[in-house]
């Protein structure tokens, strides 16, 4: 029998702390979590270690594959939403996560999946723009 993950919210937090400790194993420093603003939120902002980029991170987590990929959640309208609330973030904590001039940008997707019982991460690095 699968585990039963409470509520969505909690599945979701969940979802989330696997990604960040997921991506802390590929190398990843984990700059801000839950970064919310007026606006809206990012799941993860982070910085992979040796590179001049900033990820922008959604994470979504599934139990199972009943209404598809997790990332097909992340809709255009989603995307936006997201850029909006990542321009917030550079312009008010430029300085906290280190940006300067030459820093590039992206928006990763994390799909965590626990359909199998234990959490599977698939990480879609630039996975919209």
């Amino acid at each position: 029998m699968k585990p039963r993950y409470f509520n969505s919210r909690n599945l979701g937090a969940l979802g989330e702390r696997k990604a960040a400790e997921y991506l802390r194993a590929e190398g990843y420093e984990i700059l801000w979590q839950n970064f919310s603003c007026s606006s809206g939120e990012i799941d993860i902002i982070a910085h992979p270690r040796g590179e001049n980029v900033i990820c922008f991170a959604e994470v979504k987590t599934r139990r199972n594959s009943d209404y598809g990929r997790p990332a097909e959640a992340v809709t255009r309208a989603k995307q936006r939403h997201i850029r909006s609330v990542a321009t917030f973030c550079l312009l008010k904590e430029w300085d906290h996560i280190g940006v300067n001039q030459d820093t590039n940008f992206r928006f990763d997707v994390l799909e965590v999946d626990f359909e199998s019982g234990a959490p599977r991460v698939n990480h879609i690095p630039a996975a919209f723009y």
